[in-house]
C-alpha cells in the first residue's frame, strides 16, 4: 500500500504535473510539496499543517482528500 506521499506523487506525475505548479496553485512551499512526496515528515511543520498540506494537495488533483489521509 502507497503512502499518501507517494500516492500524491504518482498522482501528480500522472497528470504530467510539476512541484513547482503544484506550489504556485496550492501556495504550498515547493519543499514541503517535496518532502511529502518523499515521506520525510521530520522536514515539516507540526502534524496540523500536514494534514492541511495533503487536502489542499489532494483538492488541487481532483483527488478525495479523506481518502489520502487516512492512507
Amino acid at each position: 500500500m502507497d503512502t499518501p506521499g507517494k500516492y500524491l506523487k504518482r498522482e501528480r506525475e500522472i497528470r504530467n504535473l510539476t512541484l513547482r505548479e503544484v506550489s504556485i496553485a496550492t501556495r504550498i512551499k515547493e519543499q514541503f510539496l517535496w518532502a511529502i512526496e518523499e515521506d520525510r515528515y521530520d522536514l515539516l511543520p507540526s502534524s496540523v499543517y500536514v494534514k492541511g498540506f495533503l487536502k489542499a494537495y489532494a483538492m488541487y488533483l481532483g483527488i478525495d482528500p479523506n481518502g489520502v489521509i487516512n492512507l
